[in-house]
C-alpha cells in the first residue's frame, strides 16, 4: 500500500481550537505502520477501515479527546438490486455492539453474500460536468 504513514497532527489531532482559528491542515489518506489500515485525517476526525477480510470501518475517532465514536461494525452501506438486497462490506460475529475491543478484529468474518473490498485507487477530485454558478450572492 503506497500510502503515508499516519503521524503527527494527522494521528494525534490539532492542538488550536478550529471553532475560534482557521485551521489549514488538508485532509489526506494514510496508512497504519502494519499496513493493514486505510485512515482518513483531518487533524479533527480520523475514520479507520480495517482491510481484511474484508473492509471495514473500526474507528471513528474524535482526536481532541482520543475518543471512538464508533461501538459496532456494520456493513458500510447496502444496496437494493431487483429487490434483492446486499450488504457493501463490512464484518459479522461482533459478539457486543456496545463496545468494539480490535482484539475481537481476528474472529470477525466476512458476510459471504456481501459485496467484497478488492481495492481501492487515489486521485484528485474532478467536477463529472461543466456547470455555472447561479447563486450570485455566495462568497467564494
Amino acid at each position: 500500500m503506497d500510502l503515508p504513514l499516519l503521524v503527527g497532527e494527522y494521528a494525534e489531532g490539532i492542538d488550536d481550537d478550529w471553532l475560534v482559528k482557521k485551521v489549514d491542515l488538508e485532509a489526506g489518506i494514510f496508512r497504519n505502520e502494519a499496513g493493514d489500515r486505510i485512515i482518513l485525517s483531518n487533524g479533527l476526525l480520523a475514520r479507520s477501515f480495517h482491510l481484511g477480510p474484508n473492509l471495514a470501518t473500526i474507528g471513528l475517532d474524535l482526536l481532541s479527546t482520543n475518543q471512538n465514536l464508533l461501538r459496532g461494525i456494520k456493513a458500510e452501506a447496502e444496496l437494493s438490486i431487483n429487490g434483492k438486497n446486499y450488504a457493501v462490506g463490512g464484518l459479522k460475529g461482533q459478539k457486543n455492539y456496545a463496545y468494539l475491543d480490535e482484539a475481537w478484529l481476528p474472529e470477525l468474518k466476512a458476510n459471504p453474500e456481501a459485496l467484497l473490498y478488492t481495492g481501492f485507487s487515489q486521485r484528485k477530485a474532478e467536477a463529472p460536468f461543466e456547470w455555472k454558478r447561479v447563486r450570485h450572492h455566495v462568497q467564494q
